[in-house]
């Protein structure tokens, strides 16, 4: 008996020794262009004299080994015997993305960890540890001693995969050399100011790809995907600036992207990625950059304009310029060219160079992450269980937008889109398993829809806190004074939220947090720790500011008034304590005192400066025939800005007769911090035809149709459409 559990002990032993042989070696999150056609990938690698057999292995990322994705090792004979077993001082490498058969199918979280177990004890063999999230293209983490048993993984520039590891470190990034390197193709400094010896005001941006993946881009551009750019040049009077290594680029966007393709708009936004291919390769510094159409911009300004006055402002801001944007040598369109936020050397730049990766991060804070836990739409009952994928996920999955090529039908089209999209987000969160509004912080970070572009993971714990706190259903005011929520100054960097809010209140912007909770990043950086950061606000994205149709997003009666009369005084949509983060600061007294002050600052001292106006003008000036002569003119307009230079000049005077009201105690009480109703003006008057009258005693709310959806027969109340007996105005 003795010499049975003898015998069974030292076989357990051996096993286990062997077992050990077999390590993770390298791992490149990003791909890399040596192996796997550039997608992900994990190489194992046994150390020992003996081959073994790897049947029953599981190796699995951070969603563990009893996910549906984690790659089970078979000696099947119908499964090359290169994935049964490894021979001794060999590599393996395995594909990530595959089929599930012969290479895993899982991708690889920046942030993830790699394991892998002996599937018959299910015991740990070899583990990555967590991921630093600093992962790139051609960058892979690389075990620095192969005969160790501790997790030594550093990150090289020199991917081998198959052979032996080259540990060659990574250079210190210079982030402010490499904002440097855009500073004449933007034309502006860090400060806003116009910088000498600038580009062109416009120039044309080549971009060189397969005509069969152009083809099918063009004809499933919702999916999202990307696809491969062989070649990115920039031409203007300066010369001919082409990169050497292929880059990709995909569609992206959210009713620019829904409408421009019901339109049937050739000219649709773009994500544009230089580095996909070489890890080092930049345009003017830039990694990543989005061409934005000018959808709801008939100035085709409003970008260039804002993040002008943003960085004049001293606030976050990302810089613009406009470019003529051609495929395989044809003009696709007019567009405003963007650094994209999630990039290392812009999140540098707006916080002073202090970014410090491992100390930082930078959250995306989605459309459809807002309301989440909603009691009315959050209803397991209503939901049957799912598998996905989800309408909000990108993919080949998605429903086809319909071309309509009429402006009201399509934006009825993309409201019911994101209506279905949202529900949509309702049945992941219950067949996640998750129940209750508290866990919305860890649904919403799992499904991206809040999502960390840059920093370290340490920062999602108090990310969850401050979702269930403020951002979720569960982050209402329960009562008007907000009482339920003035931790929130706790939590944020104050008086860069303030001098936000004082900006979108003077544009009347209520595409953002000031109305429906939209269009912002929440970065920790600076004065911010892991354990206590101080969330600060990352604007972007303002084709809406200043324009009818971005107040409508509030409520259609903003139509009918005269939004240079919008106060300042309670600048949100509704009520303060409808909205869960401007609210609690601007109901506290000292606090809204200072945003007054920050709203008189911005107006006097950027809105208004004559330099910068001048500037503006000339650009303006200089950018209209080519909108005019654009293909794309006739769904995006000509760049006419002579209405929002007019509204600018308007609101810059009624917003300091507003404070001199406030300050004399002499502001109407109809507009002021007790309001409550949709889009308060001062003047509090709805401009309607005489002819249509509603019964809700609303006069003529019910007849703003034409100006919302495009036909005069139907007349929109909130999102709901119904017909008239007569045609307004």
């Amino acid at each position: 008996m003795m010499l049975v559990w003898w015998t069974c002990l030292l076989f357990f032993i051996h096993a286990h020794v062997v077992v050990a042989q077999v390590v993770i070696n390298e791992i490149a999150d990003k791909g890399s262009g040596t192996a796997c056609s550039g997608e992900d990938w994990i190489e194992l690698y046994n150390r020992g004299d003996t081959e073994v057999s790897l049947a029953g292995f599981i190796l699995h990322d951070d969603k563990g080994p009893e996910d549906s994705d984690a790659f089970v090792f078979n000696n099947d004979a119908n499964v090359s015997a290169a994935i049964s077993s490894i021979l001794p001082k060999t590599f393996l490498v395995l594909c990530c993305n595959g089929d599930g058969i012969s290479s895993p199918a899982f991708k690889i979280g920046g942030d993830d960890s790699i394991t892998l177990r002996d599937g018959s004890p299910g015991v740990e063999v070899d583990s990555s540890g967590v991921l630093s999230d600093v992962g790139e293209f051609d960058r892979t983490y690389a075990r620095s001693n192969v005969k160790s048993t501790g997790r030594e993984f550093v990150q090289t520039m020199t991917p081998t995969p198959g052979s032996e590891n080259v540990i060659t470190v990574p250079p210190t990034k210079d982030y402010q050399a490499q904002n440097t390197e855009g500073s004449t193709f933007f034309g502006m400094d860090d400060r806003g100011d116009r910088v000498s010896d600038s580009f062109d005001v416009v120039v044309d941006l080549h971009a060189q790809v397969d005509a069969s993946e152009w083809t099918y881009l063009r004809s499933n551009p919702y999916e999202e995907t990307y696809i491969p750019v062989n070649e990115f040049k920039v031409v203007s009077s300066k010369g001919t600036f082409v990169l050497p290594s292929p880059g990709r680029m995909r569609p992206r966007g959210q009713s620019t992207l829904f409408i421009a393709i019901c339109m049937n708009e050739e000219a649709v936004p773009f994500k544009l990625d230089f580095q996909s291919v070489n890890a080092t390769q930049t345009l003017f510094g830039m990694e990543t950059a989005y061409l934005r159409t000018h959808l709801g911009d008939e100035s085709h300004m409003q970008e260039f304009i804002m993040h002008r006055m943003l960085a004049r402002f001293g606030l976050p801001h990302l810089r613009t310029r406009h470019v003529r944007f051609h495929v395989n040598g044809e003009q696709l369109g007019f567009y405003t060219f963007m650094e994209a936020p999630d990039q290392e050397y812009v999140m540098s730049r707006n916080f002073d160079y202090t970014f410090n990766k491992d100390q930082s991060a930078l959250y995306k804070v989605k459309t459809l992450s807002v309301g989440c836990g909603n009691k009315q739409e959050f209803r397991k009952e209503l939901y049957v269980t799912s598998t996905g994928p989800y309408s909000f996920e990108r993919g080949n999955h998605r429903n086809e937008v319909i071309i309509k090529r009429d402006w009201g039908n399509c934006i009825e089209d993309f409201f019911r889109r994101i209506s279905s999209e949202r529900r949509s987000v309702a049945q992941s969160f219950f067949d996640a398993g998750f129940e209750s509004v508290n866990d919305c912080g860890e649904f919403l970070l799992d499904k991206k829809l809040i999502d960390r572009d840059i920093g370290s993971k340490d920062f999602d714990a108090p990310m969850k806190n401050f979702i269930d706190s403020h951002i979720s259903d569960g982050g209402k005011c329960l009562d008007k004074q907000c009482s339920s929520k003035k931790q929130i100054s706790d939590d944020i960097d104050i008086d860069n939220w303030l001098k936000n809010f004082a900006v979108y209140a003077v544009v009347a912007a209520q595409d953002s947090p000031m109305g429906n909770g939209n269009n912002y990043f929440l970065a920790a950086a600076g004065d911010s720790t892991i354990g206590s950061p101080k969330w600060k606000m990352v604007p972007y994205d303002h084709n809406n500011d200043a324009t009818d149709a971005g107040a409508m997003l509030c409520d259609p009666v903003c139509a009918l008034k005269d939004l240079t009369d919008w106060s300042v005084i309670r600048p949100t949509c509704r009520g303060l304590s409808t909205n869960p983060l401007v609210g609690p600061l601007l109901i506290d007294p000292q606090l809204h005192a200072r945003y007054l002050s920050f709203v008189k600052e911005f107006v006097q001292n950027v809105y208004t400066n004559e330099t910068l106006w001048n500037e503006l003008k000339e650009h303006s000036e200089a950018i209209r025939s080519v909108a005019n002569n654009s293909p794309d003119s006739t769904t995006y307009g000509t760049g006419d800005t002579s209405r929002l230079f007019k509204w600018m000049k308007t609101r810059s005077i009624k917003v300091l007769e507003q404070l001199d009201l406030w300050d004399n105690g002499n502001f109407p009480k109809h507009a002021s911090i007790e309001s409550i109703d949709a889009c308060a003006t001062t003047t509090d008057k709805v401009y309607f035809s005489d002819k249509c009258t509603s019964p809700d005693g609303l006069g003529g709310y019910d007849c703003c149709a034409n100006i919302w959806w495009g036909e005069p027969q139907t007349c929109a109340i909130g999102y709901k459409v119904k017909p008239l007996d007569e045609v307004c105005w």
